[in-house]
């Protein structure tokens, strides 16, 4: 599977309506891109739902891309906001796709906020810009990590955001 790109899948509008909720109501924790436990993890804001307790606003996600794509073997949503001096890791999903949507309503390229993508630990990874209501789908077993905003990024906005939808392993 090749890395697939989908600009302006999710409306700009659509963003701007669910950015206070998912800045006020849904609960952020601190998530760990390798085992609690390593001396050298990085940590960043992150929350998990099992399927089985999506809200409406993960449902609408998944209605989004049953459009296009088999959501039969979804088991998850995995929401990430990466903020200034984040260090996350490169790290594999489980399953064997992800599908993951850009959330930020608005986003400037010298923001940052990357992701990036490499098939093998050698290579020079492929780097995906966070542009507005992108969806980003790739093999889970692909490395991968996200990457901080810089400094150019306003106060204002809390960090960059990305939903991803992963597959039962």
């Amino acid at each position: 599977m090749k890395l697939e790109i989908y600009d302006d899948y999710i409306d700009k509008k659509i963003l701007e309506d669910l950015e206070l909720d998912l800045l006020m109501n849904k609960p952020w924790y601190f998530g760990c891109d390798t085992d609690w436990d390593n001396p050298n993890r990085s940590i960043t804001l992150a929350h998990v739902i099992p399927r089985e307790l999506f809200t409406p606003v993960e449902n609408y996600f998944l209605q989004k891309l049953n459009k296009n794509f088999d959501i039969s073997n979804i088991g998850r949503c995995y929401y990430n906001c990466f903020r200034k001096c984040d260090k996350p890791g490169f790290h594999t999903d489980p399953g064997g796709h992800t599908h993951m949507f850009y959330l930020n309503p608005e986003w400037e390229e010298s923001w940052g906020g990357h992701t990036e993508f490499k098939k093998e630990e050698s290579e020079t990874p492929q780097r995906v810009a966070p542009k507005p209501g992108r969806l980003v789908v790739f093999d889970a077993r692909w490395i991968h990590r996200g990457t901080e905003p810089s400094t150019f990024m306003p106060d204002r906005i809390p960090g960059r955001m990305s939903i991803a939808f992963q597959e039962r392993e």
